[in-house]
């Protein structure tokens, strides 16, 4: 509070005050007042009881009867009025007192110099009111005219005569209040640990309250979106969309079907004609966004919001010449390696239905080996089920093996032979741009290629790839788009100098190659021995093709899965249900505002995805645990990235398991939320400790394993890991091991 500078002012001591306030029956306003006086140049607030004997006195919760009938403590943050409002204050003191102000919170306040007969006052913040004060009876009373901040003042009535007008308007300011009260106050420093003396309390009140000012007034904001996200020009006209009827949609593998593509792209693009899907996590203008999920679940009185922006891979796509031919169906919340939770029921294989397409992405996964098994069943002569329209390639998302665990497709005929399974890269962290994109946590989310080929996956890898301006996933180690390795001509061109040099045969393809199978992948839980015997195959065969093969230890592999769920699931709710963005600047995505879970969403969940409601559930348990943890568990991450790199100084790539076992039937829906949940996780303990620690890895099948009927075929696919950065390695090795035959042809 400053102190009175006026000349000749008088320095009696201020021996006893007291204050008040107009005040209005039924309104509790717990903003708070102080009036301070000026004693020989010192200041003392005359609120404070038991400074000294020279101390004033006046109860802190200054209050008096104002003629409506009721006490009141304190004043009231003015802020916006709808009208003029008199505000009449009252000073009695029993010396002359040389000067005193009244600071209502730390914008307004009023100040009085008893010596020039002055009322001046201050108003501290622009987005509050001013105030014009005249001195009624200097000694004793002020009476000041309050108004709105750049609006006159009108019909301020000089004396508070209509006191049911006064309470009216006064009533009319309250609306505005900032919402934060001294209880909910009072509840958040207890939940703090510590409590707080009275004064303390409206000290730190007003603190609060006068933040809780700047993100109104952000609020009050109009939404903003950053203009490289905005749709390519013309494009409008190609977004209509439809939901597929179930005849038009036998694998419940599409959620929206459209017909975009770019008017301005070229005939010359890398996916120039090819038809594409994108899971149904990634923004596209125009058309709703599931996240496989209840309309309710994402917006309580919408249906599914719609985006506004088109995310870069899917803006990348169509820059290369793509036709987006839809959304694929995505696992509810996209919290499941199993395909049977979408709020839209399963996701059934191409190749058996009933049976797993993975997830969660896996739409996507279905329709690209749609035209798979088309394939081969019409070179093989066999009918061809009605499996409905499929795609070229998709765009997916992987937080814990969704991209690769997807490519462990189901197959079921009398002689299995012949190609089919589909290919999925998860790539480093950081090449391909999440922006635009639902996610679980920025540490482990990752997009990428799906194909039916290591060509094709190259191809649409190398037109995903590179950076975007705009994710704070990418690092300056992330190539410009410019920079971006043409992934698919380094491909040819090594198979090329290869094949000239007579050394792209089924005996020399993989010379030079050194091959690391990591020992800990075969000792996951379940692991079943017709699966480790089909992978330890296609490691031997990479020995027949010229390779140095070496099995290699690497024991914190065991402890990656439980490194993964204490570094992330604990905050993946804030991010799934929540939309929280990352605490580094990011671009959340803007058209998702989802209520809180409530007693309908876990009725639902706990029927359709009990993965989700124990997200939820693990999340507040975490959130009850010290910062330690997951402090610990994010050093541990450093910890097994060095082991994998070492490895990999050794190695050109690692070999292990995708999966332990061939991928199961659809749980029953009658199923308890136990049986339930585990059919739906547990998939990922070789896949999840690459998503933390950033590793590129490629998903390929390499075989077939004996379905749970006991007649069944189902492929068994072999997971490469390769350095950072370093895709066109894996994607050349993976080329290699095909030269011995591709891996469902026996």
């Amino acid at each position: 509070m400053p102190t009175c500078t006026q000349p000749g002012a008088s320095r009696n001591r201020l021996t006893e005050a007291t204050a008040s306030v107009v005040t209005v029956p039924g309104i509790s306003m717990e903003a708070p007042w102080t009036a301070s006086g000026s004693d020989g140049g010192r200041h003392r607030d005359i609120r404070q009881a038991g400074l000294s004997s020279q101390g004033a006195l006046l109860p802190r919760s200054s209050a008096v009867s104002t003629g409506l009938g009721s006490r009141m403590s304190g004043g009231q943050d003015l802020r916006r009025p709808v009208a003029g409002i008199n505000l009449l204050l009252t000073l009695e003191a029993t010396a002359p007192i040389a000067a005193f102000s009244i600071q209502f919170g730390p914008h307004l306040e009023i100040r009085h110099c008893n010596s020039c007969k002055a009322v001046t006052s201050m108003c501290l913040s622009p987005d509050y009111l001013t105030l014009n004060a005249t001195v009624v009876h200097f000694s004793s009373i002020l009476q000041a005219s309050v108004a709105p901040w750049r609006q006159p003042l009108e019909q301020a009535p000089s004396e508070f005569v209509n006191h049911q007008t006064f309470a009216e308007t006064w009533l009319t300011c309250l609306r505005h209040r900032l919402p934060l009260s001294l209880d909910k106050f009072r509840d958040m420093v207890a939940g703090r640990g510590f409590s707080m003396e009275p004064q303390d309390e409206l000290d730190y009140l007003a603190i609060i309250r006068d933040l809780e000012k700047d993100v109104k007034q952000v609020l009050s904001l109009p939404e903003y979106f950053d203009p490289r996200l905005t749709p390519v020009s013309g494009s409008e006209e190609f977004r209509a969309f439809a939901r597929p009827e179930p005849s038009e949609n036998p694998l419940n593998a599409w959620s929206h079907k459209f017909h975009l593509h770019s008017p301005i792209a070229g005939d010359d693009g890398l996916l120039a004609h090819r038809s594409i899907s994108v899971k149904d996590t990634i923004s596209v203008a125009g058309i709703p966004m599931t996240c496989g999920t209840q309309s309710f679940h994402l917006s309580s009185d919408k249906p599914y919001p719609v985006p506004d922006i088109d995310a870069p891979v899917v803006a990348r796509v169509l820059e290369a010449g793509g036709v987006i031919k839809g959304t694929a169906t995505c696992e509810n919340y996209c919290v499941s390696l199993a395909s049977f939770t979408s709020a839209t029921g399963p996701v059934d294989n191409p190749w058996l239905k009933g049976h797993s397409a993975g997830g969660s992405s896996s739409g996507c996964a279905a329709l690209v080996a749609v035209q798979v098994v088309r394939r081969w069943r019409e070179r093989k002569g066999l009918p061809t089920d009605d499996l409905g329209e499929g795609v070229d390639l998709a765009v997916g998302t992987d937080q814990a093996g969704s991209i690769r665990t997807l490519s462990v497709l189901t197959c079921r005929t009398m002689k299995p032979a012949g190609y089919c399974g589909i290919y999925g890269l998860k790539p480093t962290h950081g090449l391909v741009p999440y922006t635009g994109i639902a996610g679980l946590h920025p540490m482990i989310d990752f997009a990428g290629p799906m194909a039916a080929s290591i060509q094709d996956t190259a191809i649409l890898l190398g037109a995903l790839a590179g950076y975007d301006g705009i994710d704070h996933r990418m690092t300056p180690e992330t190539p410009l788009r410019a920079n971006v390795p043409k992934y698919h001509d380094i491909l040819d061109a090594a198979i090329s100098s290869r094949s000239k040099a007579g050394e792209w045969t089924a005996s020399t393809a993989a010379k030079g190659l050194r091959v690391g199978v990591l020992k800990e992948a075969f000792e996951v839980f379940k692991m079943d021995a017709e699966v480790e015997k089909v992978i330890r195959d296609a490691a031997a065969r990479f020995a027949q093709l010229g390779a140095v093969v070496d099995e290699v230890s690497i024991p914190l592999h065991a402890v990656g899965r439980a490194i993964w769920v204490t570094t992330n699931r604990g905050h993946m709710a804030d991010t799934l249900l929540g939309n929280k963005p990352s605490e580094l600047l990011s671009h959340p995505m803007p058209n998702l505002s989802a209520p809180k879970p409530d007693q309908k969403w876990f009725d639902t969940m706990t029927k359709s995805n009990p993965a989700v409601v124990n997200t939820l559930l693990f999340g507040s348990y975490f959130s009850e645990l010290p910062h330690s943890v997951r402090a610990k568990s994010m050093m541990h991450v450093h910890q097994l990235r060095a082991a994998y790199d070492d490895a990999l100084d050794k190695y050109d790539v690692l070999l292990t398991p995708v999966t332990a076992t061939v991928a199961p039937p659809h749980a029953p829906a009658d199923d308890s939320a136990f049986v339930r949940y585990y059919a739906a996780v547990g998939h990922g303990a070789n896949t999840s400790p690459f998503n933390i620690t950033g590793h590129p890895a490629l998903s390929m099948p390499v075989g077939w394993g004996t379905a749970k009927d006991g007649e069944s075929k189902l492929p068994v696919a072999m997971q490469l890991v390769g350095r950072r950065w370093d895709e066109s390695g894996i994607l050349l090795a993976a080329a290699a091991w095909e030269v011995g035959g591709h891996g469902l042809d026996e």
